[in-house]
């Protein structure tokens, strides 16, 4: 859970540096040349796929970092204690919104899921799924049913049929 954690950290420092560095494009070449390569690593596919991929582990570091996290910036002791409390929010967002995202984006570009483009930009969204309507609500499930396994095990350690059953 912990690498996952890391990778997600690293994550958004880059796409900040991506952000940071649109001022910086007409510099040069090399400027640019640098955004681009971090925008078509780090943009759009990466990032759904590792949010969607490690939803669960997400979720299980979301739950239990967010009572720590609870007790405020003012609180922080080091610019550490910020960070951490600043992508558990972050990371919250995202787990929560993540599933009407999903729900937005199909209804939205329905059309245009066969499209090679787009494929190559969104295609983690619905790789491997048939493009049917009804096919496309399995990453929606799959992203609930895998953040309720991690409230279940969390808080109702007791309830074994429960967790087995999630």
């Amino acid at each position: 859970m912990g690498s996952v954690y890391i990778i997600m950290m690293i994550t958004i420092v880059f796409l900040l540096v991506i952000l940071l560095m649109i001022p910086l494009r007409p510099l040069g070449w090399c400027v640019r040349s640098v955004h681009d390569r971090l925008k078509a690593f780090f943009l759009w596919n990466f990032v759904i796929r590792l949010v969607f991929e490690a939803c669960l582990e997400l979720t299980f570091a979301v739950i239990i970092d967010l009572p720590f996290a609870w007790k405020g910036i003012r609180e922080v002791e080091n610019w550490l204690e910020g960070f951490d409390f600043a992508l558990a929010m972050v990371l919250t967002v995202v787990v929560v919104l993540l599933p009407f995202f999903i729900l937005y984006f199909y209804c939205k570009n329905f059309e245009k899921l066969g499209d090679e483009k787009f494929a190559g930009n969104f295609g983690s969204v619905y790789e491997g799924l048939h493009l049917k309507r009804s096919a496309l609500f399995y990453p929606i499930f799959f992203i609930v049913r895998r953040a309720s396994l991690a409230l279940v095990a969390l808080f109702y350690e007791d309830f074994v049929w429960l967790q087995v059953s999630s």
